[in-house]
């Protein structure tokens, strides 16, 4: 420990020896003979008569004896204490210390480093911990935890990190399986003697009855949401060893086999006279059955019911002696999974099959309310002559699936809540291996039934991306989210940063908001009058305000968005479907201040007025205003992205740019003192200050010898005196959405290089792959080697591929080595066209030759197909009927090694992958692929990665998506 006065040098150090302990200030006492009954033997001067009279070890020549009152010149020093005062971690890793002074744990310290030096990014001070995140071998080194007290005084203590040379192995969780209901016991098996023990969970919480304190964690009656990642953190000396155990609960999701009945009985949709809504996810096997059934009696009386006929669904009601269906356009898959959502709000409602457009109740109907007296049912009934006859066109249960039942906005526990199961079996959604990468399946009551937990170095859905995922401390004092592509932090009020690592301030009050940022505040009540100033920094489609009835999507809300380069000010009430859409006269104007009034009138009509633009109104309609409930938090800047934007939004991204301001029914909003959440939030024109010094709370102002002005810290992207010139594109706009790879090109210009299942300039638009897909010459999609071989080593070979093209030349499959390997002479099998010709090229055991159907040009834009075989050195090439032979130079081997995956359309860094043989991607739609036996592979299910892959058109020509399509 250091004691030192401002302005001057350290006047006295003590240091113990290794077998000694610091007790006091200045006692250094044997380990072993610490005070019995005085936490740590240092928290307190008045040591008790239990002390072992031992003499001190200073560096000093003062002595004086434990139990003896400290001398007059140390008697007013407190001293600190450290837990654990040393520390040994892994690269990458996760340490904490706690300092806290003698005088009490209210009096506030300081950590920095060693002579006042600034700590590292990743060390972070929050209260009187010192939190390390990531830690790396730089890192390793001594810390100090500095109080100064009030006579100017300022005393210290010294706390060490180690890092260890070698990162740990990446030990995988251990993986316990427990059937539901059963109870489970797992265990920390930390190898640490005496060790403290913390569980936590990786994602979701413990019930009050869980003893988390201990090295078993005793989980009693396990259900579906019980399964995931638990983390034993052991802690001993400093030593600190985390732990991951995953939990698979079997039996979650239950399937319905009706052999010969089967079904499941709930208390009935309760509180639904007049409204409701519900959501059933479920996979179903045959194209007839009763999914859902709840009635007022045996036989009769009002009802809601949900059935498929023909592989169609069918909403059904009795509202009184109204009777409705409603059908969607589009008949469900067989065997794959499917959500319907139903919402009735008086005389209004509507039923959503998974994306297809809404299915509204008939117009103008009067309201009856809804009596439901008897059990709600899934999966079939016990006796289809007690439901009413009109409920249902089939007399049969439901076979397949059922993964998820949410009634009135309340996920329902299937298994846990169920008053009575007959006939169901164990679904097993987890039995066809989804999660890649050695990623854990678990069985979750989902829209697919099931959830990756994937391995160290991969995320996504299937954990088919390479990414991180999120862990303990990442985001540092923020919210981790876990997106396709990897990890995103969600900062709170004064952080920003990749990790939110700065601090930043706000000086006035305005805000600045980009994509995934937003700014909470108290939900609206009375008034619905608002109005606010906003500076965009583009014209794009953005959410500026939002604030609904649930943060399922379900019912009333009102929004304020770019669309389309407008403001428009959008709502619904009494559960209509489409959005009243009230738009302004003139497009948005970039980097001005624009005031915004929005609302509704005592008539219940709404408006907008931007700027001295003509106020705006709702074109009057018949009948009289209804109320405006609004039951979440306002939204300024964006949203929540944990919570379900309503589709009538129109718009999915968050705000870029700032918002002022703000007024709500005539009462000014202080934007900062009056945020109940904030994620991502940073001073309007000013960018995080990364000079500032975390644990003191400081400024640290830099040197300069120069009369120059210093230069600003720019964001990324940035440069210049008010980081106003654009260095990189894809980092100061980040352009690219839904997970699209921005590539910096000349004169600022830029290219997105778009995931699966989005295209567009900056992949903003939602598209759907099925079997067939088109490409621009920038793209490929690697598709999963199953569909064609369940072998990489393959004496024959063979596929088969309907294509048009207009393009001389690209390449249409390559089958090969793995992606990312540059071509080193291995074997392959590749297609393209060159100079309009069909080209077949192959190589087995270093001899390699092509086919070409020199009498047939392909780039006319029409469909050919092309069916591909070889056996051993012998090859063929069937283009439209006509056949050409081939060959390759004999050798000893017949047997061609493939193991990596199929490349359609092109393949990443193509001349490399393909060592010089290809330059260009294909350009056109291919639109089947097949294996010599089987029929058309759907390609969207069987993708592993892509870029820049497209819906093929109608015309075989480029497609024109016009606007962004709704989101449900």
């Amino acid at each position: 420990m250091t004691i030192r006065k401002k302005g001057y040098r350290d006047i006295i150090r003590y240091v113990c020896t290794p077998i000694y302990v610091l007790c006091g200030i200045p006692n250094c006492v044997r380990s072993p003979n610490q005070c019995k009954g005085l936490e740590k033997c240092m928290s307190k001067w008045n040591i008790t008569n239990d002390c072992v009279h031992l003499k001190q070890r200073p560096t000093n020549n003062d002595v004086f004896f434990v139990g003896q009152r400290p001398p007059a010149r140390f008697a007013q020093i407190p001293f600190l204490t450290l837990e654990p005062a040393k520390s040994y971690v892994k690269p990458g890793g996760f340490a904490e210390v706690e300092c806290t002074s003698s005088v009490g744990p209210h009096v506030k310290v300081t950590w920095e480093g060693l002579n006042g030096a600034r700590l590292p990014y990743n060390f972070e001070q929050y209260g009187n911990r010192l939190i390390i995140n990531n830690a790396q071998r730089d890192d390793s080194g001594k810390y100090n935890c500095v109080c100064y007290g009030e006579d100017g005084q300022v005393y210290m203590s010294e706390y060490e990190l180690v890092v260890e040379d070698k990162p740990a192995e990446l030990v995988p969780p251990k993986v316990e399986h427990a059937e539901i209901g059963s109870n489970v016991v797992l265990r920390c098996n930390s190898k640490l003697p005496s060790a403290t023990h913390v569980w936590t969970r990786q994602h979701g919480t413990f019930g009050a009855d869980v003893n988390t304190n201990s090295d078993l964690l005793k989980l009693m009656n396990v259900q579906a949401g019980d399964a995931g990642t638990y983390i034993c953190t052991a802690r001993q000396n400093g030593q600190t060893i985390e732990i991951p155990v995953t939990l698979v609960v079997t039996g979650a999701i239950p399937f319905f086999p009706q052999s010969p009945r089967s079904y499941m009985k709930f208390p009935k949709l309760d509180q639904a006279y007049s409204k409701f809504n519900f959501e059933i996810t479920f996979r179903p096997e045959r194209p007839n059955g009763l999914i859902l059934y709840n009635g007022q009696r045996r036989g009769g009386g009002d009802y809601i019911s949900l059935s498929i006929v023909n592989g169609i669904p069918q909403f059904r009601y009795s509202f009184g002696d109204q009777h409705g269906i409603l059908k969607p356009e589009k008949p469900l898959t067989l065997g794959e999974w499917h959500t319907i959502k139903v919402n009735r709000v008086r005389t209004n409602g509507w039923m959503i099959v998974d994306d297809q457009h809404p299915v509204i109740f008939p117009p103008n109907q009067k309201f009856q309310g809804l009596n439901l007296e008897e059990e709600l049912f899934i999966g079939g009934v016990p006796k289809y002559e007690h439901i009413a006859p009109t409920a249902s066109e089939v007399s049969e249960g439901f076979v397949g699936c059922i993964s998820r039942l949410v009634l009135n906005e309340r996920d329902v526990q299937l298994n846990q809540e169920a008053l009575y199961v007959e006939g169901t079996t164990s679904c097993e959604p987890c039995a066809d291996e989804p999660c890649q990468n050695d990623g854990v399946c678990l069985e979750t009551q989902t829209d697919h039934g099931y959830t990756c937990v994937c391995q160290e170095g991969y995320t996504g859905r299937n954990c088919q991306v390479q990414g991180f995922q999120c862990s303990l401390g990442v985001c540092g004092i923020g919210r981790c989210g876990e997106t396709e592509t990897g990890i995103e932090c969600y900062c709170p009020l004064n952080r920003t940063g990749d990790r939110c690592q700065y601090i930043e301030h706000y000086g006035d009050g305005i805000l600045s908001f980009r994509d995934g940022s937003y700014a909470a505040y108290d939900k609206l009540t009375g008034k619905k009058n608002i109005k606010f100033k906003i500076r965009p920094e583009s014209n794009e489609d953005g959410v500026i305000l939002y604030a609904a009835e649930s943060d399922r999507a379900y019912g009333d809300f009102i929004a304020v968005v770019v669309k389309d380069k407008h403001i428009e000010f959008r709502y619904i009430v009494g559960g209509k479907v489409l959005p009243v859409i009230i738009r302004s006269l003139n497009p948005v104007k970039v980097h001005e201040w624009m005031d915004i009034s929005v609302g509704r009138s005592r008539a219940g009509l709404g408006y907008l007025q931007v700027d001295n633009e003509p106020q705006i109104n709702e074109q009057k309609s018949a009948g009289r205003a209804q109320t405006l409930y609004l039951k979440t938090n306002l939204y300024v800047g964006g949203y929540d992205k944990r919570i379900v934007l309503n589709r009538g939004v129109g718009v999915t991204k968050g705000f870029q740019g700032c918002v002022a301001g703000l007024e709500i029914a005539g009462k000014s909003v202080d934007m900062i003192s009056e945020l109940r959440d904030s994620a991502n939030v940073q001073n309007c024109g000013h960018q995080p200050d990364t000079n500032i010094d975390e644990s003191s709370g400081e400024d640290e102002i830099p040197e300069t010898t120069s009369n120059e002005p210093p230069q600003p810290q720019c964001p990324q992207g940035y440069t210049g005196r008010r980081c106003d010139i654009i260095t990189d594109i894809c980092l100061a706009t980040q352009p690219c959405e839904n997970g699209g790879i921005c590539t910096k090109l000349p004169d600022n210009k830029y290219q997105c290089d778009c995931t699966l299942g989005y295209t567009g300039n900056n992949c903003q638009y939602m598209i759907q792959i099925e079997t067939s897909a088109a490409f621009k010459g920038n793209g490929y999609l690697e598709l999963d080697r199953k569909t064609i071989s369940n072998s990489t080593s393959q004496l024959a070979s063979g596929i088969a591929l309907m294509f048009s093209t207009k393009s001389p030349n690209g390449l249409l499959f390559w089958y090969g080595q793995n992606k990312g390997h540059p071509f080193n002479g291995e074997d392959f099998l590749a297609l393209a066209v060159n100079d309009g010709i069909l080209e077949f090229s192959f190589r087995l055991d270093g001899e390699e030759s092509f086919i070409r159907h020199n009498g047939i040009r392909v780039d006319t834009n029409i469909r050919h197909i092309a069916i591909l075989k070889r056996n051993g050195n012998q090859a063929s090439l069937e283009l439209d009927g006509l056949t050409e032979y081939g060959e390759t130079r004999p050798t000893i081997k017949k047997q061609m090694e493939l193991p990596g995956h199929v490349f359609l359309g092109g393949a990443p860094d193509i001349r490399r992958f393909t060592g010089d043989r290809y330059s260009s991607g294909f350009v056109g739609c291919i639109h089947i692929v097949e294996p010599i036996e089987g029929g058309a592979i759907r390609l969207g299910d069987n993708t592993i990665s892509s870029a820049n892959v497209e819906q093929c058109s109608e015309t075989d020509e480029e497609i024109d998506l016009g606007t962004e399509p709704p989101v449900v």
